[in-house]
C-alpha cells in the first residue's frame, strides 16, 4: 500500500521538490554520471548480486545510458524519460522502501501489489529495471537521500540529453578556461586546506584498500580545487584499478592538460588512449 500524506508529510514533499530542483540545477554533468555509476552498482534489487554490476557496466552515450548485467545489456533512453520523482511504499508485511516514478507513473505497479504477479521477475526494458530498484531506510537512514540524489542525477542527465543544460563539452571547456590560467601562473597556489585534507583521507583510504573511499575523497578535493594534477593522476590510476576505464581515461585527460609538458606525459597519454579503448569495448 501506498502511504498517505499528512499535511506535514505533504509540505516536506514540496520542499523535497523545491530543493530537488535546485540540486538538478546545480548538480555537474560529470557529478550527475558518478551518482549514476554508484547507484546502479551499490542500489539493485535483491534479484541481482551488486557485484555482478560493476561501474564498467556503464555506459553513457548523449542520448542515454547503456548498462550490462548477466542478463543482458539495457539502453535508456534519456530523451524520453520524462521526469523522474522519488515516492514510498510499504508493503502488506510492513516492509518500507523507496523507488522512483517516471512522469508520476509507476511500471511496475502491479507487482508491488501483488508479486506473484510477475514470479520470474522478467525485465522488458530498462524503464522497468530501474523500477526495480529500492532504497531501505531501515538498511540505511541516508536512504531517501541516495534516492533523491539518483533521481536528480537522471533528471540532469534527461535535460542534457534534451539539450536544455549544459553537458560534457561545456564542463570541458571550463576546465581549459581554468588549466590555461594555471598553467600561465608563475607560482602556482598550494593545495587548499580542506581538498589537503581530503588528499590525506584518500591515501589511508587506499592503503587501507578501500578504493571507493579513496575516490570520494579525490572527487571532493578536486571539486575544491580542480586545477591539482596530483589529484587528477592519482583518481585516474584508482579508476582503472576499478576496470571503470571512461573515467580512468577522463581523469588522465584532465592531468595531462594541467601539465601537457611534464616528463611522463607521453606515458600518460598512452595509457589514456589504452583506457579509451578498453572503456569502449565494456
Amino acid at each position: 500500500m501506498f502511504r498517505k500524506l499528512t499535511i506535514g508529510a505533504f509540505l516536506l514533499t514540496l520542499l523535497g521538490a523545491v530543493l530537488a530542483a535546485h540540486a538538478q540545477q546545480t548538480m555537474t554533468y560529470s557529478q550527475a554520471r558518478k551518482i549514476v555509476i554508484v547507484a546502479i552498482h551499490d542500489t539493485w534489487p535483491d534479484t541481482e548480486a551488486p557485484a555482478q554490476v560493476n561501474t564498467g557496466s556503464v555506459t553513457f552515450y548523449a542520448d542515454g545510458i547503456g548498462y550490462r548485467l548477466p542478463n543482458g545489456k539495457f539502453t535508456l533512453d534519456l530523451r524520453t524519460l520524462g521526469r523522474v520523482t522519488v515516492t514510498e511504499h510499504v508493503t502488506a508485511h510492513g516492509t518500507h522502501y523507496y523507488f522512483l516514478l517516471f512522469n508520476g507513473n509507476d511500471p511496475r505497479a502491479k507487482q508491488r501489489v501483488n508479486p506473484a504477479v510477475n514470479p520470474d521477475r522478467s525485465w522488458p526494458d530498462a524503464i522497468n529495471l530501474l523500477a526495480l530498484m529500492k532504497w531501505f531506510p531501515d538498511k540505511n537512514p541516508k536512504a531517501m537521500a541516495k534516492a533523491q540524489a539518483f533521481a536528480d542525477a537522471l533528471n540532469r542527465l534527461s535535460a542534457y540529453a534534451r539539450s536544455e543544460a549544459s553537458g560534457p563539452e561545456d564542463e570541458w571547456r571550463g576546465f581549459q578556461a581554468k588549466a590555461a590560467a594555471w598553467r600561465g601562473l608563475v607560482t602556482k597556489p598550494p593545495l587548499d586546506s580542506e581538498a589537503d585534507r581530503h588528499w590525506i583521507l584518500a591515501e589511508n583510504a587506499v592503503k587501507e584498500k578501500n578504493l571507493d573511499a579513496a575516490v570520494e575523497h579525490y572527487e571532493a578535493a578536486l571539486e575544491i580545487q580542480p586545477a591539482w594534477p596530483t589529484g587528477w593522476f592519482d583518481l585516474a590510476m584508482i579508476y582503472a584499478e576499478q576496470k571503470n576505464f571512461a573515467d580512468a581515461a577522463d581523469a588522465m585527460k584532465h592531468y595531462l592538460e594541467l601539465t601537457p609538458d611534464a616528463p611522463d606525459a607521453k606515458d600518460a597519454r598512452t595509457q589514456m588512449i589504452i583506457w579509451e579503448d578498453k572503456a569502449k569495448q565494456q
